[in-house]
């Protein structure tokens, strides 16, 4: 399948994270690890920006 890129807040990422917790561990939980990752990944290239970044 081909991966699909979302734009989310970080209020929104949370609330899926909070909606995806409702469910039982193990349907869920290779998708909370794939979310978070992208997330950490996402705000590490956030901080490595410079000013000089365009």
């Amino acid at each position: 399948m081909k991966p699909q890129v979302l734009e989310l807040t970080a209020n929104e990422v949370f609330a899926l994270l909070q909606a995806l917790g409702k469910q039982p561990y193990d349907e869920v939980a290779d998708l909370i690890a794939k979310i978070r990752s992208q997330c950490e990944l996402k705000d590490e290239a956030d901080t490595e920006r410079t000013d000089f970044d365009g």
